[in-house]
């Protein structure tokens, strides 16, 4: 039988991942389908994706380094939003590249 405090935190990271893929999608969705946002990622040299790829990573690289933050309720949540924001923006400006 399952417990139900394993149900609840079942239910609270699929509600987080959820809500992470929506807001990934929605950005790269105004990537894509807002033309002053996609002229101007067309019309921009490549910085801007290389400044979410090192951004994106080095956020990963020190919430997976550093243990002690993932367990801190609001760190861990300021840190996935950094992480979510550079993730749609980067997949955001790939998919106006090559749409």
């Amino acid at each position: 039988m399952i417990s139900l405090n394993l149900f609840v935190i079942f239910r609270m990271v699929y509600l987080t991942l959820t809500v992470q893929g929506l807001l990934i999608d929605g950005i790269i969705a105004a990537h894509l389908y807002w033309p002053v946002l996609k002229d101007y990622y067309m019309n921009l040299s490549s910085w801007r994706f290389w400044l979410y790829w090192i951004v994106a990573l080095t956020v990963s690289t020190s919430f997976s380094a550093l243990n002690h933050l993932m367990r801190l309720a609001p760190m861990n949540l300021v840190m996935l939003g950094i992480i979510t924001a550079c993730t749609g923006g980067l997949l955001g400006s790939i998919s106006v590249y090559f749409e």
